[in-house]
């Protein structure tokens, strides 16, 4: 029987708590732009700010919060980083309109330092969030806790998908068991019955959880459809999860009533023509802005590097792999080679030798000790340097910056429905399974990872993927 005792780290003022945190992120990243703009007053190239700097740094402090709250940048709890990061520039845009009437017109000098303050705040308030969340999380002040509903088949999957992203804030603590499955075995969680749920009311509310996370497998969609309209009464909120979702990637979905019928669009975004051109105007907006970088540093690097590869083993410095892309046409793909010369019969060798070794392959389509892989190309697959000759790729046309990883054609013959989707858009040089443990995730969690950004895109997704390209990078986190 489940306990109505309180979990130990349970504080009844927890999403109060979760939202102190946030707003203290905010003030402090709010303040050190503020900070950094009076440092720069009146020197270099930004003349004197003709207003007091302590009404200056009181609005930003008191106006920025409220415009948060009124955004939505306080909801603690499922709140995705791309979401927040789009939310956030989008309400610093719409305060520096405020400021620009009210003060563009009378003081000119403020035309530069309100664009820098922008700029500082966008960043500044997201890095400090990101602190701030890790800070809370680490002292286990970070999460909501919340019971889940659902069968077992869906159990593990969720309990993984929160444990590797605690900054989302929801906490499962409880599982109420539909009564679909046997319970044979150890659980993860502590187990309710529907039966007992049923007949003793108000026992998960004695416990202070205030949030049902109910996952639908649509198994059972009648039944579980009159479960939900018991449970949606029992809690101040209910979040429903398509079960599938956690197997074939999610679909956008928006809500909307048509003259009294209630209609859910399920919208595929890089399927749309116009998202497709605002994509490929990012990232030749991004090209531009990299090219002073990437001559007098990438050039170089890339120079240097062939030449260690060409040292370090016999064969050719660049690696040229036919891969599907767009439309299903095939293409080269390019990459430094890491790999000694016939490396498809040592890695044969290698597997017949050692059969355990074979299941990791077919898993994951890599190795960790992989018997192919040079001393230059170890280090070049770990610090993924390996990858700069794409860029050849993304000018020609081939690839873009960021999409799904491209497939080889026996990989794609796996998943008929997925490959109809990934066909339809350019693949990437980094994308969400990149940046998601890579080699750390199964093959079948990459092709769901590429549905869901297909079906999920968005400019802020591209920026947040490509800035957390280099952390994972820096990292190395699931290279091999």
């Amino acid at each position: 029987m489940l306990s109505t005792s309180r979990p130990p780290y349970y504080s009844p003022f927890i999403r109060v708590w979760m939202i102190i945190f946030l707003l203290l992120a905010d003030i402090i990243g709010v303040y050190l732009a503020t900070r950094i703009i009076l440092l720069l007053d009146g020197h270099y190239l930004f003349p004197k700010i003709p207003i007091p700097l302590e009404f200056f740094t009181l609005r930003f402090l008191v106006v920025i919060p409220l415009l948060y709250a009124t955004f939505g940048l306080y909801n603690v709890t499922g709140l995705p980083l791309p979401k927040e990061f789009m939310l956030i520039t989008f309400v610093n845009a719409l305060n520096m309109l405020i400021v620009t009437w009210e003060f563009w017109i009378d003081y000119h000098a403020m035309q530069a330092l309100t664009v820098l303050f922008w700029f500082l705040v966008l960043i500044l308030t997201q890095c400090s969030r990101v602190l701030m969340r890790f800070a809370a999380t680490k002292l286990d002040m970070w999460g909501e806790p919340v019971v889940v509903v659902g069968d077992e088949s869906i159990l593990h999957p969720i309990m993984n998908f929160f444990r590797a992203r605690k900054r989302l804030g929801i906490r499962p603590v409880v599982w109420v068991d539909l009564g679909l499955t046997d319970l044979g075995h150890t659980l993860p969680l502590p187990l309710l019955s529907l039966k007992e749920y049923i007949n003793k009311p108000g026992i998960l509310q004695k416990s202070g959880i205030k949030t049902a996370l109910i996952v639908m497998s649509f198994k059972q969609i009648s039944y579980e459809r009159e479960i939900v309209k018991m449970i949606q009464m029992d809690f101040e909120r209910s979040l429903l999860i398509d079960g599938m979702s956690f197997f074939d990637g999610s679909t956008v979905m928006s809500t909307y009533d048509l003259e009294g019928l209630g209609v859910i669009e399920l919208r595929q975004n890089l399927l749309r023509p116009q998202y497709r051109l605002l994509k490929r105007v990012v990232e030749f907006l991004f090209i531009l802005a990299a090219i002073p970088f990437v001559i007098p540093f990438v050039l170089p690097a890339m120079a240097l590097l062939s030449l260690l590869v060409r040292l370090d083993s016999p064969g050719p410095i660049f690696y040229r792999h036919d891969r599907i892309g767009q439309d299903g046409l095939k293409f080269s793909l390019i990459k430094f080679r890491t790999m000694v010369q016939n490396a498809d019969a040592t890695l044969q060798t290698y597997l017949d030798i050692n059969p355990m070794e074979q299941t990791e392959w077919n898993k994951n389509q890599k190795l960790k000790s992989d018997p192919r892989i040079t001393r230059v190309g170890k280090f070049l697959r770990h610090s993924s340097l390996d990858e700069l000759p794409q860029l050849w790729n993304v000018l020609v046309g081939q690839m873009s910056l960021v999409g799904p990883r491209p497939y080889t054609e026996n990989q794609i013959n796996t998943n008929q429905n997925l490959l109809r989707l990934y066909q339809r858009v350019l693949p990437g040089m980094t994308g969400l399974w990149q940046v998601s443990g890579r080699a750390d995730t199964t093959f079948i969690e990459r092709l769901r990872l590429d549905s869901f950004y297909i079906q999920n895109w968005s400019p802020w997704l591209d920026i947040y993927i490509m800035l957390r390209t280099v952390l994972v990078v820096l990292r190395r986190d699931g290279a091999y």
